[in-house]
């Protein structure tokens, strides 16, 4: 009988362990959830990569749009220092008429000065709800006092990957 009873202690204490998951944190907003997945993002899901600078034409059309070579790209709600990581071919139109939006950098986890990451959002025609997609830049000859434009001329892409969907 005592047999039986350590075995069935034992069971529900084994079992409670393995049951338990790590909760996320309570958000008070969206912004903060989202700032949360971003940080977890890059600490499960980076790493280094080589990427190329888009080497055809790229076309300014309008104000907001770019063509590389016979590619489409549309960039809104978007700094334009940030829009220069576009007309610099450093990103580049997977398939035509899709838009990149609300480009911004995440300043807080810019790791040294050579480093900036920047998350935006990726619409595509006929999706109603946008991609959430982050990328790296590196430029090893930046220092603190280097200004985002200047960064930008002497960077490559290191790092580019999809998140999630924006609901």
């Amino acid at each position: 009988m005592k047999k039986f009873i350590l075995i069935i202690l034992l069971s529900a204490l084994t079992m409670s362990a393995y049951s338990q998951k790590k909760r996320e944190p309570q958000f008070e907003t969206a912004g903060e959830q989202e700032e949360y997945w971003t940080k977890q993002f890059f600490k499960k899901e980076y790493r280094r990569q080589k990427h190329s600078r888009f080497t055809g034409q790229i076309k300014r059309l309008d104000e907001h749009t770019f063509q590389f070579d016979t590619v489409t790209l549309k960039v809104v709600n978007t700094p334009p220092d940030l829009v220069m990581i576009v007309e610099e071919g450093l990103l580049q139109p997977w398939a035509s008429g899709t838009t990149i939006s609300d480009m911004e950098e995440l300043t807080a986890l810019n790791p040294p000065p050579t480093v900036k990451r920047i998350r935006f959002l990726l619409h595509h025609k006929g999706f109603v709800n946008p991609i959430v997609w982050f990328f790296e830049l590196t430029n090893n000859a930046a220092t603190p006092l280097t200004d985002r434009k200047t960064f930008i001329k002497g960077s490559t892409l290191t790092f580019l990957k999809q998140g999630w969907v924006r609901i």
